[in-house]
Order: structure tokens, then C-alpha cells, then sequence
């Protein structure tokens, strides 16, 4: 479900039952994180930051959402004075 984007969801339903579909926006815990996501970007401020639109969040945790194997998951843990 996560990997189900609005507007698909949308044209989907669309061509089924037209009647139910509405300006579906995605789902609000989704767009809640988006926000607090921008809202602190502004606050750090910076080239990029002040700017920052929400489409640019949701490309970014696209192109970057991938399961960690229990190997990535231990190097990520791993101390520096470990090696």
C-alpha cells in the first residue's frame, strides 16, 4: 500500500465507480510527515531548504526507499573503532 501512489488509486476508481472520487490529496499521516519535513527544512533555512515544496520530499523518499539487508543494518550500527 505504500508504494501505491494517490493519483493511480485515483484513475482507478475513476474508470470504476466515478461517482466516489474525489481531489484525493494522499493519505494524511503521509502528507502530516511531509510537512513537519518542509517546516524544518525553512527553520535550518540554506540554499535549498527555504525553498523546499513537498513533491521534492516525496521524489526524495522514493528514489531512497529500499530494504537494508541484516548486513547494511549492522554497518549502519557498527562504532567506527569496531573495524
Amino acid at each position: 500500500m505504500d508504494e501505491l501512489k494517490s493519483q493511480t488509486a485515483i484513475a482507478c476508481w475513476k474508470n470504476l465507480w466515478s461517482e466516489v472520487v474525489n481531489d484525493f490529496k494522499g493519505f494524511p499521516v503521509i502528507d502530516g510527515e511531509v510537512n513537519k519535513i518542509i517546516q524544518t527544512a525553512r527553520y535550518v533555512g540554506g540554499e535549498g531548504l527555504v525553498d523546499m515544496k513537498g513533491e521534492e520530499v516525496e521524489e526524495h523518499v522514493e528514489e531512497h526507499q529500499k530494504v537494508l539487508t541484516n548486513e547494511e543494518m549492522e554497518d549502519l550500527v557498527k562504532s567506527p573503532t569496531e573495524e
